[in-house]
Order: structure tokens, then sequence, then C-alpha cells
């Protein structure tokens, strides 16, 4: 493969050299090296992993290649494909891509491709390394104007949730693709006031049964508002979109109904002199496609502890809201109060998702910011009845080009396997349990050069303490995780992290989009390189 990425590379520069002058080659390469054990395994094993990307433009051409190829010492999981190639044309308003390419429908409730570079996860099944790309393959058209863009689309998605197997052909990704989506979306601005779109969306599977999805977004942009009443200072943005699914829409027309599947957004954006007000709401039932992602409307927090308990999305029956306000007291200080609220009636009973999250930054000098914040939360999907959260994180700036950043947080948490009963209840057959949860991370760094950082977790959560690789027992006392962590800036085309130590396991939050991290304790090194 290594041969293959460098054949690659001089065919492209060679392009480049007989081209153009405005021909260009891009190239960028993630490595990760990793020895040690994941899952809380006895087995040490180690594993390299390497994505190679490389784009060749020249107007109005380009095209592109990813190489994706992971080594592990098991001999048994690894796997060398060609996991993306496109080729695209722009000219004017038409753009036309064949082979692989991202995509999204409105707010992304009947469609979204995506990708999330620089996350790599790991097959729980047969522990190999991946990246969890979503993407299609297939064919993508564009027509844009100043005013409207109509897309046309047809391509078979992937799965990404599981690692390419090692029996994959070079030059195929079949066995992880399946079925084929097509659709159309038209989008129209009327002089920046108003916004329409409609989509429509046919989900072709291999096996089993066709959809069909109609979807239809407004979007009123704070010109028109200004042109009703305008209100110096006063920003208003309102959008909606509302989907139906396997429904004939021109005899029936659009529902939101309990026995109908739909999908319901609506979003509100305001701000005026020092207040900020961003609202939204939310009605999703049998709206897990597959090849969609629909707004969550959760905060997605970047404090460690609050990102490993955000809700994840569940479409196939999800009502709830978020509302989020920010007032600038001063150019110094800043308070942020953010209520989100979701309820699934999935199993026979409901299971309710709130949080209640509070924050003051303030600047203290050029040199001191710091932040506290408090989050009263409860998660009933996952068992969590009680969850209490406070934190702080400062950042202090030594000089110009050097800091020093310190967070430190705190949680207690409640688990009720059956919080649908009376805890008085005779009925009840499992004991409510309390644990606690403490992150601190202390880090310094020089601005362009490099940061150094010790990470230390605490907790006393069964689902934590347990060793999975024990069957016999579980551990019921604390457990700490503690790691080194190093980064680099290698000229200005390699950058390098180091970890050292172990990490914990759990959900993280990436750009909207959730996945699972497995427990890991041992030696981890990135690398990630521009040409």
């Amino acid at each position: 493969m290594n041969f293959l990425r460098s054949f690659i590379t001089l065919v492209f520069m060679l392009i480049t050299a007989y081209s153009q002058n405005s021909a260009q080659v891009t190239a960028v390469n993630y490595t990760e090296f990793q020895i040690g054990n994941s899952n809380d395994s006895h087995t040490t094993r180690a594993g390299w992993y390497d994505q190679f990307n490389i784009n060749y433009s020249a107007n109005p051409f380009s095209f592109g290649l990813r190489i994706e190829n992971y080594t592990s010492s098991d001999n048994e999981n690894g796997y060398s494909s060609l996991s993306q190639r496109y080729i695209e044309i722009r000219e004017d308003a038409f753009r036309v891509r064949l082979g692989n390419f991202y995509n999204i429908f409105g707010n992304g409730i009947s469609q979204r491709s995506f990708d999330l570079p620089g996350v790599i996860l790991e097959d729980l099944g047969i522990f190999s390394r991946y990246t969890p790309t979503r993407d299609l393959n297939g064919i993508l058209l564009e027509y844009s104007l100043s005013s409207s863009q109509i897309t046309l689309l047809r391509g078979t998605p992937v799965e990404s949730t599981i690692s390419p197997s090692s029996n994959f052909d070079i030059f195929s990704q079949k066995d992880r693709r399946s079925g084929i989506i097509e659709g159309a979306e038209i989008e129209y601005n009327f002089s920046d006031f108003l916004g329409l779109g409609s989509s429509y969306l046919h989900l072709i599977p291999d096996k089993g049964e066709e959809n069909e999805i109609f979807s239809f977004s407004l979007n009123l942009k704070s010109n028109f508002f200004s042109a009703v009443h305008k209100i110096d200072g006063l920003y208003i943005d309102i959008e909606g979109e509302l989907s139906n699914r396997d429904r004939n829409i021109l005899t029936d027309g659009l529902r939101v109904t309990p026995d109908n599947p739909h999908a319901l957004y609506l979003a509100l954006n305001m701000d005026y002199k020092n207040l900020s007000l961003s609202s939204e709401f939310k009605d999703y039932l049998s709206y897990n496609l597959g090849v969609n992602d629909p707004p969550s409307l959760v905060k997605e927090h970047s404090y460690v502890l609050l990102n490993r308990n955000t809700h994840v999305l569940l479409p196939q029956d999800e009502m709830g809201y978020q509302i989020e306000l920010s007032y600038f007291y001063s150019k110094f200080t800043t308070l942020t109060t953010n209520l989100s609220f979701a309820r699934n009636n999935i199993f026979p009973y409901n299971t309710d998702f709130s949080e209640r999250f509070y924050e003051v930054s303030h600047k203290f000098s050029d040199d001191l910011k710091g932040t506290l914040y408090f989050v009263n939360s409860k998660d009933e999907f996952n068992s969590i009845t009680k969850r209490i959260s406070f934190g702080s994180a400062w950042d202090i700036n030594l000089n110009h080009n050097t800091s020093t950043t310190l967070d430190i947080a705190l949680q207690e948490a409640e688990r009720d396997y059956e919080f649908y009963l009376k805890k008085d209840d005779v009925s009840r057959s499992l004991e409510i349990s309390k644990h606690k949860n403490l992150y601190m991370s202390l880090s310094f760094g020089r601005s362009g050069l490099f940061s150094a950082g010790l990470v230390t977790e605490r907790s006393t959560d069964l689902l934590d303490t347990d060793r999975r690789s024990t069957i016999d027992f579980i551990e019921t006392s604390a457990r700490w995780w503690t790691s080194i962590n190093l980064s680099f800036e290698l000229g200005m085309k390699h950058h390098v992290r180091i970890f050292a130590g172990k990490r914990r396991g759990g959900p993280a939050c990436t750009a909207g989009t959730c996945y699972e991290l497995l427990p890991f304790e041992g030696l981890e090194i990135n690398i990630t390189s521009r040409l």
C-alpha cells in the first residue's frame, strides 16, 4: 500500500507539471500507531492505521482518491482499500461529480452524509481501527444561480459503524455498501427575505420495502422582519422543515400525527443588543432512515465530562426542544444558560432526557480568563435519574506566545434501572446506585510549537470500574485513568500528537455526531501531514 500511495502521488504531481499553471495538488495523510490493550482486555496488540487523501484540481476539472490501510499484530484484522475516488467538473453554474461525495438535504432530516476528520474508532468485534465516514458513491448534479439551486443525486450509502473487512478487494467497498438512494432538492431565495426548499428522497434497499420521503422547508430571514417593522440592533431568523415518509402528499397532504411517520423541526435565532437567544423544537417519528442525521437539539459541550453525557438522538420516536440564552453583561463577562429536553416513547414507558446548563465566563485581563459552570441533568434512557455537574476552566497567558490551561470538573449521578417504578414499589428488584466522576486537565503550550498536558479521571460508576476482561466478579473500587498528552508542530506541514497512559472510554460527540470510544491503555502516536 505504501508503494501504491507513492505511485499515485507521483502520477498526480506529473499531471500537475504538465498541466496549466492553475493546476494544484493537495494531499493529507493521517497516521495512527497504537500499542496496548483496548476495552480492558489482557491482550496487548500493536496496530497501524493510515489514511491518505490526494486531490488534483485544474479548472474546470478535479479528481481525488482516499486510501485506507490498517495493519495489526493479530494478522487477522488488517485491510487495505481504495475507499474513495471521484472526478468532478465545475463550469459556471454547473457541478457534476462522479464517485464518492457528501451532501445534505435541508437540515439533514431526510439525508445527510458527512466526514469526521481526525476521528478514528475501533470495531469492538474485531478490534480494527477505521474512520467513521458516511458518504455516497454515485453521481451528484448541481445547478446554482444567485437565488436558487437544484441538486440531483443517486448513490450507494456506506455502513459507517463497522470496520472494513480484511477480505475487501482494493477497488471495491461493496460489502459495506448496500441499497441505492436517489433524490432531488430545490432551494429558492427571494431577495434575502424568504428562503423556500423542497426535497424528495427514494430509498431502495437490497432487501425490504422501499421508502419515499418528501420534505419542505421555510426560512424567514431578518430582512423580512425589518421590512415589517425595523428595530435598531434586532436580528431575527426563523426556520422550519416538515417531512413525511411513505405518504401521498398530493392526496393526503402533509401531516404530523401519532400514526404517521414524520419529522418536524423549528428554529428561532434572535440577537438584540447584549442579548442572544436561540431556540429549537423537534418532533421525529419513524425517521431512523440510516442515511439521515436530523438536528439533535442538545448542546454539544467542549467540556469532556459534559460531552460524554450528550444525549444521542433516537429519531425513531423523539420529541423535544432546546433553548439557549446568552447575555453579554460587559465586554468582559458573558452569562449563558441552556435548557434541553427530549422525550422518547420507544419502550412501554416514556424516557426523558433533560439538561439545565448555566455558565459564566469572565476575562479578568488579557492574560487571565476563567469560566464556571453548573449542570443539572437526567437521562432516563440510560437509567440516569439525577446528575449534577460543576466545573471550572482557566486560561493563563504567561507571555505573548505561551499559555497554561486548567480544567477541573466534578460530577455526581444516580442510576436507577427501574426509574419507571415508584421507589416504594414492592416489585422493585434492582437497587438504586450512586457514583461520582472527576476530571482534571493541566496543559502548557507555546503557540505554533508544542503543548504538553496531564489528564486524570476518576470514577466510581460500576459501568467503568468493572473490568470487561474479568467475568467472575464485578470490581467496585474507584478507578483512575491518567495520561500524558504531547503535541508538536514540525514545520508548517506536520502535526504530531502522542498519548501515553490510560484513557477512559464512553460516548463522545463531534460536529453533532456521536460515537463510542473504547477504553485504552498504552501508547498512541498520531501524525497529520499536509503536502
